[in-house]
This record gives C-alpha cells, structure tokens and sequence, in this order.
C-alpha cells in the first residue's frame, strides 16, 4: 500500500516544552519524547483506516543520508487517516542537542521514506534547557512565581470540581425520584394489561363457543344441500331418458319424411323427362325466316315479303336503331339507341357508350371499372364542364411512364399540368412529377395537425436532403411569416433559436458527467475524480475539496448529453446508424438510436449546477435548519451542515431533526463559504 501523508506538529508541544522547563527545577531531567501526529492517505487520496508500522528518523539535513536518529513503531493506530505518536518512546533522543536544525522522516512499512523531510519547530529545542545558565527561568519568570500560579489554578480547579460534585448529587437524587416514578407507572401499567388479558381470554372463549355452533349449522345445511341435489340429479337422469325417446321418434318420422321426398322427386324428373323441349330438327329456306319452333323440334317457315314496316308486337314498334324490350307480353321500343355508339337517354352518342340524363350505378361483392389500354398509351378518366377538359385522372400525363397516377388539370399529354402525381415506388407529388419521398409538396403545405406515420409513430422532418445548400434553415412562423418563433441552424453543430420563455417541469439546470459507478442515483453528493476530471464519483469524507454537486433526479434543462454524447457512448453503433439514415432505413435508425440513449443513461449521470434539488443527508452529524450551507459527510453520498470553512452544494430550504437518513430539499449554490459569510439574521 502506498501511503500519502500531512503531518504536523501539534500546538500540545508548545505546552510540553513548558512542562519540561518546570519538571527540570523538580527533577534531574526531563522525559526526552515528542508528541507528533499525522495524517496518511492512500495513492488515490482517500484518508487510511487500519494499524500501520511506521520508521521515523531524525536528520540534521533537509535532503541525504546523514541520520542521527531513528526509531520504528509497530502497529501505529490509524483512523480517518489521523494518527498520534510518541516519539521518543522506543528509542532514547538522549543523543540529539536540539542546538541547531533537525529534519523529520517518515516511512510506511517497506515503503520509501515520504518526502519532503518536516522541519522540527520549536517546541522540541526545548530541549537546550537542559544546558542553559537559567533553568529556573521561564519567558523571564522564576519557577516561585509560575508555581504560585499553579497554585492558584489548583485551588480554582478544586472549587471548580466541588460544584460539578453537587450537581452530579442533585442530579442522582432527580433520577432515583424519576426511577420511582416509573416503576409506579410500569405497576399500573402491569395491572392493566392483565385485566386486558382476561378480558381478551373471554372473548376468545366466546368467540370458539360461536364458531362450534356455525359448523353445526354448516354441517346441517351441506347434507340438506346433498340431499337436494341428490333429488336434483334422479329429475335430470329422467328429463334425459325422455329426451332420448323423443329423439328416436322424430328420427323415424324424419326418415320416413325423406323417403317420401325421394319418390316425389324421382316423379317428377320422369315428368319432365317426358316434356322437355326435343332439339330443333328442321329449318327454312332461303327468303324466309322461323317463325314458330314447336316442343317436337319442327319449326314453322314465313316467307319474307320486303315490307320494311311492322306492326307485330313481338318484334317492335318500326323504330329505327333502338334495341326493344319486353314488356311482359311483347317486345316494345327500348332506351337503348345503337347505331355503332351506344346511347342510353341520347340519340346521338359520341362515345361506344353514351349515358345522358342518368348516373352509372355498378353494384356487386367487388365491383370494378376496368381501363385496359392495348398500347403504351395512356388511360385517363376525364371530367369536362360546357364541353371543356377541366379535370383528368390519367397513368400518362406530358409523356410520363404508363406506370404513373396523376391527376391533372386537362386530358392527353402535352399541355396538361400535374397537380397530384404518383410515381411507380409509391411517392406522392404534389406539385412535382418527380416526388423524392413518400410525400413530396413543392410550394406551401398547410395543416392542422401533423402525426406519425411509421410503425412507433414516429415523424421525422429532414430539410435539405441532399447537403446541396450552405444555410438551410428550419423555421417555425406565427400570424402568418410576421413573427419568427423557431430557427434551427445549417449543419452537424446547428444554433437552435427560439423567441419566447422555456418552460419544463424539471427546476433545476444541470450538466451531464461521466460515472464508473452504475448505481449513483438521484440525491447522492458527488465529486469530480482528480485522475478523470470528466468523471464523478460518490463523495466519501466531509468538506471534499473536489466537491462537484448533487446528482439530479429530474433537470429542466440539461445539458452535455446530446448528440455528440449518443455518438461518443459507441461510436460504432453510431456509424452503424447513420449508414441507416442514408439508406433511408428508419427502423433500423430508431432501434440503433435506441440502443445508444441506453449507453449514454448508463456512462452519464446529470449534476444540478443550479436551482433546487432534493438531496441525501445524514443527520447522525448534527441537525439541519432551513438556511444551513451544506457539504459533503462522512457517509458516503450525504450532505451535512457545515460548521467550518470549506466547499458547499448550497443552502438548505427544509430541516432535519431526526438522527437518521433522509432527503431534503436543497438550493444548489456551488462555492466556498465560510462561517463568517452567514447572514441568516436576515431570515
């Protein structure tokens, strides 16, 4: 273990100098120890616990090999890195004259000797009293009058002790008094609790005396409840074997039903068998036409007499061109005009079907409308108004591909203008005949509402697709392009503008660090790690120098854990991702953007620079009143108030009485403070 160290000479020597002065008019000579404590930290700095052997040796050179003492202590007691010792106690000083500078050297085990060397101060040259002319002599007293003084102190300490004497006797008698009174209470409170006792005995006995009688009445009503449906099941056994019989005969009488259609049915096929149309046998000569065609299959010949006119009933009404329609009892004339183009409510048609006067109704399970071009050319359904082309839906509009869908502001190729445009991969154009994505407006695009329309629902707005422009804003206007709300920057670092208040739940402002320690959680007190400064960690000891803040649970603005904290966490994945985005992949975009904000909630950790945070405190270090500065304690992630000079995370807004471990409220302010800065009469 390699071992750090802050020694120093305590202010107790000063004293012991004093003593050795007095004790040398007394006594032959004085104890030749020092007093020495230190301070021992391990090569990451944090304070040492345990029992350590320790060397010092005493020079009379700041650097070198000229020793004129040494001595090693055993098991050196070490707690929070604070350790005292005597030296002097192993091995005599007897030696060393104190009459000119000496240099103190410390080393840990099998360690190398600290360095620098501690100048020995003043108290230990004590020592040269032993030489002097004036050993009688203190600071320009005589040791008569130092004693007298001592004297007098004596005496006071005496009466001093009378009077603790007397309060620790009242006090004796205040508690034996207290004592009797508890042992009063604790009687009465005994006999009241046995009274409660057999109280509680007969409740209990009445209650088992209830509970008897309720299984007796349970076990009544189950074997009525047997024998109920023990009657119940002969009732349903009987309902059954009846249905049985009831089955059996409306399958006889169905069979029989069946035979009987049978025969009926094969009646019949020998009945029309015997009077079905026969095929037709005969025919007419030329200049004549059938007439009649009878059940035998003979037909009956009318010779064709030129008269153009007819007044017979079953072939029409003597107009020209019109298809006829039965009536009921003859054909008469129809709707239908045919003379090459179809007309239904026209006679004069100028298409193969010519509806006027009527709608189209097509009805059925899957009706369909079919154009079937038998060439490239296009196929178009066109709506006119007076006789002008106002509006097509055509597959070729301007020489496009008989694979598009466009809806266009006249019919035919050429002069018509697409509005509406549909490309074989599906993308959507809106005034474009070449969208580049699934919807591709080219002008202004009004809407109420904008939703996702992936499968997480996610909406994605890309602006300047192909880099092609040096300062492609993203603009967000209100009262029409007055009022510029929102402007997002060019580029991979872009500015973010915004005209107005930010507001967010959260109400503190932190800052995103590094952790090694996955279970930092909000509220813990942390430090920046000396060797990482990028890296936080739990604090361990109270007044940290190398106090970083307070892990936030919920900031209102962070910052630090972006884009390029996403990019940083696994910069493979990150590559990975954007080779999704160029492939316009983005599923896969989501699941690796996924995957890296779960890597950067893992390495970051947010600290609160700013506003209020609650934060862990211990109070086993003394209680907290509202306006009490805070630093971190000796239990690892708690805060406590401070009572000495030194890092604060800020003020305290809540108390804690309590000796245990909780969460208060706290102001994050960040900074030395000092007892002499407290202002709280202000309060």
């Amino acid at each position: 273990m390699t071992l750090q160290k802050a020694a120093r000479l305590t202010a107790g020597l000063a004293v012991a100098a004093v003593i050795i002065l007095i004790s040398g008019l007394a006594f032959a000579e004085a104890p030749r120890t020092i007093n020495y404590q230190g301070y021992l930290t391990d090569s990451t700095g944090n304070p040492v616990d345990g029992v350590v052997d320790m060397t010092f040796r005493i020079y009379n050179v700041p650097v070198g090999s000229n020793e004129l003492w040494v001595e090693t202590q055993g098991s050196v007691q070490v707690k929070s890195g604070i350790y005292n010792i005597v030296l002097g106690s192993v091995s005599s000083m007897s030696r060393l004259t104190f009459n000119e500078q000496y240099y103190l050297g410390v080393q840990t085990g099998a360690d190398e000797e600290m360095s620098p060397r501690q100048p020995l101060t003043s108290a230990p040259y004590s020592f040269r009293s032993l030489w002097t002319d004036n050993a009688d002599m203190v600071d320009g007293k005589h040791y008569s009058d130092i004693s007298a003084d001592i004297s007098s102190e004596a005496a006071a300490r005496q009466a001093a002790d009378t009077t603790v004497q007397n309060n620790i006797d009242n006090e004796a008698a205040a508690r034996s008094n207290a004592d009797a009174t508890l042992t009063s209470n604790l009687n009465a409170e005994a006999a009241a609790r046995q009274a409660a006792d057999t109280t509680l005995q007969t409740n209990i006995d009445n209650e088992s005396a209830a509970r008897a009688n309720a299984d007796a009445a349970l076990t009544g009503n189950l074997n009525a409840e047997a024998a109920a449906r023990h009657a119940a099941d002969t009732t349903l056994q009987t309902n059954i074997d009846n249905e049985s019989a009831a089955r059996s005969n409306a399958d006889a009488t169905l069979t029989s039903n069946l035979n009987a259609e049978s025969s009926a049915r094969q009646a019949g096929d020998n009945s029309l068998q015997t009077t079905k149309q026969n095929l037709i046998t005969g025919g007419c000569d030329l200049g004549s036409s059938i007439r009649l065609i009878n059940t035998s299959g003979t037909v009956v010949c009318e010779t064709d007499d030129g008269i153009t006119s007819e007044s017979d009933p079953q072939v029409g009404s003597n107009t020209a061109n019109y298809v006829p329609k039965w009536n009921g009892s003859a054909l008469v004339s129809g709707d239908i005009y045919d003379n090459v183009y179809v007309g239904i409510g026209t006679t004069s048609p100028t298409a193969k079907l010519h509806i006027a006067g009527g709608n189209l109704f097509v009805e059925d399970n899957q009706p369909n409308i079919i154009l079937n071009t038998t060439d490239t050319f296009q196929s178009s359904v066109v709506f006119r108004a007076a006789g002008s082309d106002k509006f097509a839906i055509s597959t070729d509009i301007g020489g496009y591909s008989i694979n598009n869908f466009a809806i266009s502001d006249a019919s035919g190729a050429g002069a018509a203008i697409a509005r509406f445009f549909i490309d074989p991969n599906g993308n959507v154009g809106i005034g474009t005949t070449t969208p580049s994505a699934r919807l591709h407006v080219a002008g202004t695009a009004k809407a109420t509402n904008f939703e996702g329309g992936d499968s997480d629902g996610d909406l994605n707005m890309i602006r300047d697709v192909s880099s092609s422009y040096a300062n492609a804003w993203f603009r967000v206007f209100t009262n029409g392009t007055a009022i510029e709300q929102l402007r997002i920057g060019d580029g991979d670092e872009a500015t973010i503008l915004g005209d107005g208040v930010f507001s967010a739940n959260g109400i503190d402002y932190a800052e995103a660090f590094k952790i090694a320690d996955q279970t930092l959680e909000a509220g813990d007190v942390v430090v920046l790690n000396l060797r990482q400064p990028e890296f936080i960690q739990r604090s361990k000891r109270p007044y940290a120098s190398n106090l970083a803040g307070v892990i936030s649970g919920k900031p209102g603005f962070l910052t630090g854990q972006s884009f390029d904290a996403e990019e940083q966490a696994d910069p493979q994945t990150a590559e990975l991702r954007r080779q999704a985005r160029i492939k316009g992949d983005h599923d896969e975009d989501k699941r690796l953007t996924g995957e890296l904000q779960e890597n950067v909630r893992r390495q970051y950790r947010a600290v609160a620079l700013a506003g209020r945070v609650p934060v862990k405190v211990d109070g086993a270090k003394g209680p907290i009143k509202p306006g009490d500065r805070l630093t971190s304690s000796p239990t690892p992630g708690h805060a406590m108030a401070m009572k000495e000079a030194g890092q604060s995370i800020g003020i305290a807004l809540e108390a804690w009485e309590n000796d245990g471990r909780g969460t208060i409220l706290v102001l994050i302010q960040p900074g030395w403070w000092s007892p002499l800065d407290d202002d709280r009469k202000d309060w």
